[in-house]
C-alpha cells in the first residue's frame, strides 16, 4: 500500500488535500530488490499572501505510485482548498480528498485539510490559534489566516506511509 505525502495549508487561504493512496498485489522475484520512496513533505506556507506546497511522490519501485496533495492557495480574492494527489499501477487507485476553502471573513476562519485513506486531516485555525498538523498518514494540514497584525502560518501536512507484506 502507498499512501502520498500532503499538502500544506497556507496562511488566509485553503487546507491542504490529501495523498493519493494505492494498494495492489504483485509477483516480484523473491531476494530482488525494489527501491521505496517516501515523498518528502509540503512546505507549509509563511504568515502573510503564500500558499502551501505540494507533498511528494511516494512509490513502491516503479509498480505503484501515489502523488502528494496540492497545497491551499491565497490569491487575494480566492482562497482554494488544495486538490487531492492522485495513484497509479494499483488494483485500488484512490485519490486523496480535496483540502476545505478558507473563507475571506473578517474572523479569518478555515476548514479542514483533506482526510486520507486513513483519517487525521489537521483542523482549522481562528483567532489567534495556530492550525493543527495532520495526524493520518498521507492527510492535509490545517489551513491558516491572517486578521490584521493576527497571523499564523499553515499547519503541516502528514507524511506518506509504505506497507509491504510479504
Amino acid at each position: 500500500r502507498v499512501g502520498g505525502l500532503a499538502g500544506r495549508g497556507a496562511p488566509a487561504a485553503g487546507c491542504g488535500g490529501a495523498g493519493g493512496y494505492g494498494e495492489g498485489i504483485y509477483a516480484v522475484t523473491p531476494g530482488a530488490a525494489i527501491a521505496v520512496t517516501v515523498g518528502a513533505a509540503g512546505a507549509g506556507g509563511a504568515s502573510g499572501n503564500t500558499g502551501g506546497g505540494a507533498g511528494g511522490t511516494t512509490s513502491f519501485g516503479a509498480l505503484l505510485s501515489a502523488t502528494g496533495g496540492i497545497g491551499g492557495t491565497n490569491t487575494g480574492a480566492l482562497y482554494s482548498g488544495g486538490a487531492g494527489g492522485t495513484a497509479t499501477g494499483g488494483t485500488i487507485n484512490v485519490a486523496g480528498a480535496y483540502g476545505s476553502d478558507g473563507v475571506g471573513t473578517a474572523t479569518g476562519c478555515n476548514g479542514l485539510g483533506g482526510s486520507s485513506a486513513f483519517g487525521g486531516a489537521g483542523r482549522a485555525a481562528a483567532g489567534g490559534g495556530a492550525p493543527a498538523i495532520a495526524a493520518g498518514f498521507g492527510s492535509g494540514g490545517g489551513g491558516s489566516y491572517s486578521i490584521g497584525a493576527i497571523a499564523s502560518a499553515g499547519g503541516s501536512g502528514a507524511g506518506g506511509l509504505v506497507i509491504v507484506e510479504y
